[in-house]
């Protein structure tokens, strides 16, 4: 079973085609098979998608990933990218981070 199959049993609003994507990307910048991205390859990989925030943005998405899922796994990558309640996802996280650190 790929990541994809497991994570779309959660992901119900994400086609198979996106889940396809996201995977490669995910894939593609982990870099040193772990499974899991760092911060330079979460940035890299977010980039190759077109999403791209200040660096102190994505410090704090990073951080708030690692401590929510202990790891940016493909699991946390796919929630950062779609959240089932919002539709501007990355945004509000951003957001939802900058009010949780003030």
């Amino acid at each position: 079973m790929t990541l994809s199959q497991i994570v779309s049993r959660n992901m119900s609003n994400l086609t198979p085609a996106q889940l396809e994507e996201f995977e490669s990307t995910f894939r593609y910048f982990d870099k040193d098979g772990t499974n899991t991205l760092n911060l330079a390859e979460m940035i890299a990989a977010l980039a190759s998608l077109g999403i791209v925030y200040s660096e102190e943005d994505m410090d704090l998405i990073y951080d708030q990933l690692v401590s929510e899922y202990g790891a940016v796994t493909f699991e946390a990558f796919i929630n950062l990218l779609v959240r089932p309640h919002c539709f501007y996802c990355l945004y509000c996280v951003i957001l939802g981070l900058r009010l949780f650190f003030l």
